[in-house]
């Protein structure tokens, strides 16, 4: 599991309690299984540019808010996330990268 996993999973339960979904709820509204959306949440699955734009659209929240570090954990600090990414980078299947680099430039253009 990497940070990023973990931190985008969290903020997706987060939201989605928040909505007052269950895992069953979601997953029938973005239109995969609850176990996809139970490994995503627990930062062992990551999904495709598609599956995050349909998440972002039922928990009505900007891409951005699902990669928010407010709630980072301590042991990361500023001086290591750039090996982190890296070391989740390297790691990623093409199609993945391809996913994450959406995901980045979606960021970008919401923190304008």
């Amino acid at each position: 599991m990497s940070y990023i996993q973990e931190i985008i999973g969290n903020n997706i339960k987060k939201y989605r309690n928040f909505k007052h979904l269950t895992l069953e709820k979601l997953a029938e509204k973005v239109g995969i299984s609850y176990q996809n959306i139970s490994k995503i949440e627990n930062g062992r699955s990551f999904f495709k540019a598609e599956t995050l734009e349909k998440i972002c659209e039922v928990l009505d929240v900007t891409p951005a808010q699902l990669v928010s570090v407010e709630d980072l954990p301590e042991k990361v600090e500023n001086d290591n996330v750039k090996p982190l990414l890296h070391q989740f980078i390297r790691n990623l299947e093409p199609e993945k990268v391809q996913a994450l680099y959406k995901l980045v430039l979606a960021f970008q253009e919401a923190t304008k």
